[in-house]
């Protein structure tokens, strides 16, 4: 009787992996359904041309701007979305913009950036600054590059730029 231990472990771990590539399987096609059949806008964020085009959580690897991919130059937003409005659903209703809901992070001074949705992004990080606590957002920025730009707009001079806010300190080390 001693060896259906060892069975049962091996079986609940070959279930356990069905299982997990399963999920995955699942998760791939719920992606690219929700990259969508149709036409792509300029600014929807697309699989990229690296080989592996998920990380271990399930997000996009180094995607790529849709109108990168079809002209190989960094989009110019304002020539396909409302720059004039601060909502994500002006930008999502446009009709050649996105398919995205992004999400706006502003001051009450001005306008910030917009923030797309979570991906893994490879490239090599140089130091941005530090925004002031006294007027601004108090946030540490960083510019992450890569050789084809991507994600990177026709208004990127060092890359796409990262932030987080001053109170996770805890993430430099």
């Amino acid at each position: 009787m001693t060896p259906l231990i060892p069975l049962t472990a091996k079986v609940h771990v070959i279930t356990e992996r069905i299982v997990q590539g399963l999920t995955f399987i699942l998760l791939v096609t719920i992606l690219l359904c929700l990259q969508g059949c149709g036409r792509q806008k300029p600014m929807d964020a697309i699989w990229s041309t690296d080989p592996v085009k998920v990380d271990h959580n399930g997000l996009a690897r180094n995607p790529v701007w849709a109108w990168q991919n079809q002209t190989g130059q960094p989009p110019d937003p304002c020539s396909f979305c409302p720059c004039d409005k601060e909502d994500g659903q002006s930008w999502n209703s446009a009709a050649n913009c996105t398919d995205a809901l992004p999400e706006a992070s502003s001051s009450t001074l001005c306008f910030g950036h917009w923030n797309w949705l979570p991906v893994e992004y490879e490239g090599t990080v140089t130091w941005a600054g530090h925004s002031n606590s006294v007027y601004d957002d108090d946030d540490y920025y960083l510019y992450i590059k890569r050789n084809d730009q991507a994600l990177e707009t026709a208004c990127s001079r060092d890359g796409v730029e990262l932030e987080f806010d001053s109170d996770d300190r805890r993430l430099l080390g």
